[in-house]
């Protein structure tokens, strides 16, 4: 195989496994929530009030995301794809590293939470410019005709970062007792975390510029302010991408990484056996990812998009019905399926909707703004709603009802395609 042919496939395992390690960072901090409410807020509160304060710090992350998309994007349009990519995972692994160190509220006080949320909110600017800089610099490096598969596996390998993340969590704890992992374990993930952010950071070094911003850079069509000429020519084009993140960000949220801390509250599993669960969980999302990508470039994108978006919303009360009946794996992997294999295709279509000049811009402003929305209030939400007494179900109403926006938005909505 030439070096030309092979060059592609490097991009892409290169992406992807830089990809792994900085979402495995961010994660921890979701599938850590009752450990770190427990160290993080007062004692007096309850179990359920300390869990949804630690959920609140996770949607600040979310939050954070479309300041750190704007930030780092607007340099990638203006300076390279490639400059971002060390930046963004150096400040995840600095966090990492100050979150496992960081003594608690017996300490420390109200200050502890109040830097902790300091903590989360440089997570999420950290985030917030590594995924979209990572989906635009890889599908410029691939041709049109493999690009939903090749992001089909840039997500399918961020997302085994999160397995990661419940692999080191389990071990960690199988080695302790349940009470010393409550009180000081949960600490030794993040460290595990800044030592792969370093890792990455090495990866990332090794990657080239892509011939695309090279190109736009010799013709001198480099955008002086990416941001304000996406939302002056582009802003249909971004909400229209933001309903579809929507979807993207709820299946993540909802099955992935708040399912260990939601199942207990509307289940009989324990929280060991709903960490085992979305393990397995995010095991099955996996080759959902590629087989989706993969039948997209061949079936087209539209027609993948709007029949995975049909798919999703006759199974998401369905989905929680099982779950709510003693089904759990049965339910979950219900209800993770279909918005899946939605992924690459809707991924694909993203990059190809914003024009090279403002491309990264427009990806980060889509996507980390409907993360934050979605992602971030969906955790804090679904709790205080089975808190009320409200049954399972009504969470898939609002899984559902989200996807039925987004099928809204790409049937009715013309969307610009410019090559990549």
């Amino acid at each position: 195989m030439t070096r030309a042919a092979t060059a592609p496939v490097r991009t892409t395992v290169m992406a992807a496994l830089g990809g792994v390690l900085e979402y495995f960072d961010f994660v921890l901090f979701a599938l850590l929530a009752q450990p770190l409410g427990d160290a993080f807020f007062p004692g007096e509160a309850t179990p359920q009030i300390r869990l949804i304060k630690a959920f609140g710090l996770f949607a600040a992350g979310y939050l954070a995301r479309p300041f750190g998309g704007l930030f780092f994007s607007h340099r990638a349009d203006r300076e390279g794809r490639k400059g971002v990519f060390a930046q963004t995972v150096a400040l995840m692994a600095l966090t990492s590293a100050a979150i496992a160190i960081l003594p608690g509220y017996a300490t420390l006080g109200i200050a502890a939470p109040a830097l902790l949320l300091v903590l989360r909110i440089l997570q999420g600017l950290a985030f917030g410019g590594e995924l979209p800089g990572a989906m635009c610099f890889l599908a410029e490096q691939i041709p049109a005709s493999h690009r939903c598969f090749a992001l089909g596996i840039l997500i399918a390998a961020v997302n085994a970062g999160n397995l990661l993340a419940h692999g080191v969590i389990l071990v960690v704890s199988s080695t302790m007792s349940p009470s010393a992992f409550h009180d000081f374990g949960w600490r030794i993930p993040f460290v595990v975390g800044a030592f792969g952010g370093l890792f990455s950071i090495v990866i990332r070094n090794h990657m080239s510029e892509t011939a695309v911003f090279e190109k736009m850079k010799a013709e001198r069509r480099i955008v002086k302010v990416p941001v304000a000429t996406l939302l002056r020519e582009h802003a249909p084009t971004v909400a229209h991408m933001m309903a579809l993140v929507a979807v993207h960000a709820a299946v993540i949220s909802l099955f992935v990484l708040t399912l260990p801390s939601l199942l207990p509250l509307f289940t009989k599993l324990s929280a060991d056996e709903s960490r085992t669960l979305a393990t397995w969980v995010t095991a099955v999302s996996l080759p959902c990812y590629l087989l989706g990508g993969f039948l997209a470039d061949r079936l087209g994108r539209r027609t993948t998009v709007i029949t995975t978006l049909c798919g999703t919303i006759c199974v998401a009360v369905p989905a929680f019905l099982l779950m709510s009946s003693g089904h759990e794996l049965l339910g979950s992997i219900v209800g993770v399926v279909p918005p899946c294999l939605f992924v690459g295709a809707y991924l694909a279509g993203m990059v190809d909707a914003f024009p090279a000049t403002v491309r990264t811009s427009g990806i980060g402003l889509s996507y980390n703004i409907g993360y934050a929305i979605v992602g971030g209030g969906i955790p804090s939400l679904v709790t205080w709603v089975i808190q009320q007494g409200a049954p399972s179900w009504t969470l898939g109403v609002v899984f559902g009802g989200i996807a039925l926006l987004a099928l809204i938005v790409e049937v009715v909505a013309p969307r610009p395609s410019y090559a990549a």
